[in-house]
C-alpha cells in the first residue's frame, strides 16, 4: 500500500498531472466543459487534475479523446 501512496506524489506522476491539465487547456476546455464531454462532474475533473483522484487507463483514454489528443502523442510529451 505504501508504494501506491508514494507514487501519487512522485515526480513522474506530478508531471503526468501537469500534462493532463495542459492537454485540457490546449483543447480550450474548461473543467466544466470537459466534465460534460466525459459525462462526469466538474469535481471529477478537478480531483483528477490535482491528483486527489487517480486516473486509470480507461479514464485517461477518455480524457485524451475528449480533448482530441492522440494518446501516443500525449505519452511522447511525457
Amino acid at each position: 500500500m505504501r508504494g501506491s501512496v508514494a507514487s501519487l506524489h512522485s515526480a513522474p506522476y506530478k508531471r503526468f498531472l501537469r500534462e493532463i491539465k495542459a492537454m485540457r487547456m490546449e483543447a480550450r476546455l474548461t473543467q466544466e466543459q470537459l466534465a460534460k464531454k466525459l459525462r462526469q462532474s466538474q469535481t471529477y475533473v478537478s480531483k483528477s487534475e490535482s491528483g486527489e483522484r487517480r486516473l486509470d487507463l480507461v479514464e485517461w483514454l477518455a480524457f485524451c479523446k475528449a480533448c482530441r489528443q492522440d494518446p501516443k502523442e500525449f505519452l511522447d510529451r511525457l
